[in-house]
């Protein structure tokens, strides 16, 4: 007896459906005008008074030079970490939050 082998090739096709896309709402829709109108609003705002942006800045040096010498020093360290930890935090908060 003679044995043969054969071999079958089966092709299979899987067809997957996109996941759902979320349609915009009229919500959406106004908290990004609501975003844009704030920000518009800020930048006009920070155009036109200069003058008091710069005040309320030379008030902040004022207050900060009445701390102690060894307050100031100590106070620089802290400051400088939260300038950069806490936009870092605020990002990551908002990749989970939104996945971005």
């Amino acid at each position: 007896m003679a044995e043969t082998s054969a071999t079958a090739t089966v092709a299979a096709t899987i067809d997957e459906r996109p996941g759902p896309i979320a349609p915009r709402t009229a919500t959406d829709l106004a908290g990004l005008g609501a975003g844009v109108a704030l920000a518009v609003t800020g930048v006009v705002l920070a155009i036109a008074f200069t003058d008091t942006i710069g005040g309320m800045q030379a008030d902040l040096i004022r207050a900060v030079g009445r701390f102690p010498s060894a307050g100031r020093r100590a106070a620089i360290g802290p400051a400088q970490v939260a300038a950069v930890v806490v936009p870092v935090v605020a990002l990551r908060t908002l990749r989970r939050r939104h996945a971005l």
